[in-house]
This record gives C-alpha cells, structure tokens and sequence, in this order.
C-alpha cells in the first residue's frame, strides 16, 4: 500500500489543479505516505494455510499436464517420501494419473485409501462419482448423484458428470432440469450448451438443439459457426417464439460480422 501511494503521488503531482476529486479532498501528503507505511509495519504478519480444494486442483494440473507414466512416478514419489505437499492431494493426483494410464483396478484400490483418510470434500466426491462409472455396472449410480448434487449442488464438475449420466440413461427431461437451472446461473459456461444439444438431439428437438449449440459456438468465438446454427435452427422447426428469438439474434450476429470483416 505505502508504494502504491508513492508511485499514485508521482503520477499526479504534475496535475494539481485537475486532480480528481478524491485526490484533492485526500491529497498524497508525505506525512499521509508515511502514516500507511508506519501501519502497514504494525500489522502482525499471519500465514494463511493452503485450503484442501487449493492442493486438490494442484494436484489435477499436475496429473494433467505430465505424461500419465510421469504423473504415477511423481505423485508415488512425493507419497513416498512424505516430505512435502498435501498427502490427500497427492494420492488424488496419482488417482487421475492412473485412470488416464488405464490402470483402473489399482485407481480404486488408491481411492479407497484415499476414502478413509479424506474429509468431505465436493472435488473427492466427483471423483467417488468417476471410480463408480470405471468398474461394472453400478445400479445406484443414479442414487449416488442424486445424493451428491444436493450435497453440493454448486460443484461444476459433479453437474457435468451427473447430467452426463442421466443422458447416457435417457433421462433427457431431469437433464435437462439441472442444465436450465445451471444456465440460469452460469450463461457463460459452454459445456452446458453442449450438453444441452445432447439432450435436445436425442428428444428429437431439433430446432433447439440447433439454437443452443449457436451459443456453444459464440462462447468459442466463432461467429460463423453461430450464424450457421442458427440458420439450421430455422429450418428446423416453426415454433413462433423460437423462431423470433433467432430472427432477431441472427440479425445481431450477421451485423457484427459485417463490422468486423469492414475492420480488416
């Protein structure tokens, strides 16, 4: 904070007479620089401690970005030793490394070590979610998910996988229940558009299913591809709210085309 003042009073000390307004009612005295810096020195310093969910996503970058082989070898490594880093985040990491190399007898074996010693954690019970789809067929993987989502019904990649299990059971209307409700929340997000044309397509609906993935195209950048869409959406049913709702979009998207290909 002091050198924050001192690098604003040097920006400013040119302009006096056309300082703005909270810089004129509170002017960058050198006392004012001094008085910060004197109780900044007196705050007691305090170490924040990692959060579980912070050596968890850690964990997940890590097991992503190597080699699935060298993501085993370094998590095996870093339990071995014992020395550094979150033991819990470690035996998950090596759990992702494992599913990735296949390997997934020994991942449940590790998850079930990891199940004793973890406390409730939404990310660990996405992932309880994924160890069940590995093995046969599980009956109450439904049961699970339910239980889950209203457990932490905020948790991006336990919805993700949720719906896509009620998708894979065609359970096209409760999907896409979660999916509106998640929208609603999140517009921004695509792999919810994605998802959403899933359910659509399988139920039939095409013209939504087309309308939808013009927003999974936009949210990727492509405006091409979103006009494209919404082009099939019309031909594709004769709702008339539907189709006044792409009417009016693709006017919008082909005038921003038209802008941006006048700009180069």
């Amino acid at each position: 904070m002091p050198s924050f003042f001192e690098r604003l009073q040097k920006a400013t000390q040119l302009i006096d007479g056309n300082a703005p307004s909270y810089l004129r009612t509170h002017p960058l005295t050198t006392e004012r620089v001094a008085d910060v810096g004197n109780r900044v020195q007196q705050i007691r310093f305090k170490l924040v401690e990692d959060s579980l969910d912070f050596h968890l996503m850690r964990a997940r970058v890590i097991a992503a970005q190597k080699t699935p082989r060298d993501a085993i070898g370094y998590f095996q490594s870093a339990l071995g030793d014992k020395k550094y880093g979150n033991p819990l985040a470690h035996r998950y990491g090596l759990i992702l490394a494992l599913l990735r190399n296949k390997e997934n007898a020994r991942a449940v074996q590790e998850f079930s070590i990891l199940q004793r010693a973890a406390p409730p954690n939404a990310t660990l019970t996405a992932l309880a979610g994924i160890i069940r789809q590995t093995g046969d067929k599980d009956m109450n993987i439904l049961d699970f998910y339910r239980t889950a989502f209203k457990q932490y019904p905020n948790h991006q990649a336990l919805v993700f996988d949720y719906v896509a299990v009620l998708l894979n059971q065609r359970r096209y209307a409760a999907a896409l229940d979660i999916l509106d409700r998640e929208i609603a929340r999140d517009g921004n997000n695509a792999k919810l558009y994605e998802l959403q044309a899933r359910a659509y397509t399988a139920l039939g609906r095409r013209q939504e299913a087309h309308h939808v993935l013009a927003y999974f195209q936009i949210l990727h950048g492509d405006l091409r591809g979103a006009i494209e869409q919404l082009e099939l959406a019309k031909l594709a049913g004769n709702d008339y709210y539907q189709l006044s709702t792409i009417e009016t979009e693709l006017k919008q998207y082909r005038e921003i085309l038209a802008a941006q290909s006048k700009r180069r």
